[in-house]
């Protein structure tokens, strides 16, 4: 239901209006790809991002922090420089932060 509230607020399911450019989405997982709740919650969103009849696409780039084995605050300050860089040359339309850690990590360096 978030991705449909998240989906109709940036235009997606306004099937009427002149077609636009692809949006650009980045989930961000607090754990590892491969753990079972992750990647579930991944998949689901997924379904509903990666569906070729939305209108304008949506391109999604996922990011896995791997919180469950590093949470330190110099982790966090490690992955906000290499993000910084990663992503230096992208823009987003939207951020889906997946669980409590990537959640307190946007808020900490929402403003970057």
């Amino acid at each position: 239901m978030l991705i449909s509230i998240l989906l109709s607020a940036v235009g997606v399911y306004s099937g009427h209006a002149a077609p636009r450019q692809a949006l650009n989405v980045l989930v961000i997982h607090s754990y590892h790809h491969g753990m079972r709740w992750a990647d579930s919650v991944s998949q689901g969103i997924q379904s509903v991002l990666d569906n070729p009849t939305n209108t304008p696409l949506i391109r999604v780039s996922t990011e896995f922090m791997d919180t469950k084995r590093m949470a330190t605050d110099d982790y966090f300050e490690e992955l906000h420089r290499l993000y910084k860089i990663k992503f230096a040359a992208s823009r987003f339309d939207a951020l889906i932060a997946c669980d409590d850690d990537a959640f307190s990590f946007l808020r900490r360096f929402r403003d970057d």
